[in-house]
């Protein structure tokens, strides 16, 4: 994992520029252009993954896709960004009920007709989607306790001990539901390799990665894949 070479005054320079950057009310409603809700003590807006998603993912959606934005933290940037610009129609869902509450929120108060509900990963979807989109927990959980993640809000970061624990789940979730979704999955390669990724991908034969993008500035791989159905 390449965090393990981070360290000293390396570190805290990342640390205390990324706390600006991800807790700036103004800078998050000028880069997605919505309106935020002023934030919560600790919370984020936004994370790299976020923006780089944002930026890849824009292009690629039409009109009436029909989107599933999983763990959508507490202010549904992406949810709410894409039904904005492209006038997609959008679910969002959190395992945080907190989160789920917080959402709903921001969601007003950008007048969206989002609808957010609280599942655990695929556990409440019953609706069918053209995609799913996903910024998984994936820091080591080692590594959130020595950065101070905090533990209250481990659901947003904690990806077990190798940072592939709830990737893992999703996949073999995915694999088995009846929905035909392609999927866009964002994962920080500061924390879990592309090396990794590929080796889990290949654990699930019935899922094929169509593609993989990859956002050098923000250290972030996007990978676009689908499930083979019955004709193929």
């Amino acid at each position: 994992m390449y965090c393990e070479s981070i360290t000293g005054g390396i570190y805290y320079f990342i640390k205390l520029i990324a706390k600006i950057a991800f807790t700036s009310r103004f800078l998050s409603n000028r880069l997605f252009n919505i309106k935020f809700l002023k934030g919560s003590p600790g919370l984020h807006y936004f994370d790299l993954v976020t923006f780089a998603m944002y930026q890849a993912l824009m292009p690629l959606l039409i009109k009436g896709s029909r989107i599933l934005d999983m763990g959508t933290g507490p202010y549904a940037v992406l949810g709410i960004s894409f039904w904005k610009a492209n006038g997609c129609t959008v679910t969002c869902a959190d395992y945080n009920k907190e989160w789920v509450a917080l959402a709903q929120e921001n969601i007003q108060n950008n007048n969206a007709p989002i609808k957010v509900i609280w599942s655990n990963l695929f556990q409440n979807i019953s609706r069918d989607f053209d995609f799913i989109i996903f910024n998984p927990p994936y820091i080591p959980a080692q590594i959130g306790k020595k950065w101070n993640l905090s533990e209250k809000d481990n659901s947003r970061w904690d990806g077990g001990s190798d940072g592939l624990k709830t990737i893992f789940r999703f996949l073999s979730e995915y694999s088995q539901a009846k929905n035909q979704a392609i999927c866009c999955l964002g994962i920080n390669s500061l924390f879990v390799s592309n090396e990794d990724i590929e080796c889990l991908f290949s654990k699930f034969p019935k899922i094929i990665v169509e593609k993989k993008i990859r956002k050098k500035f923000f250290i972030v791989n996007i990978y676009i894949f689908k499930k083979l159905n019955k004709s193929n």
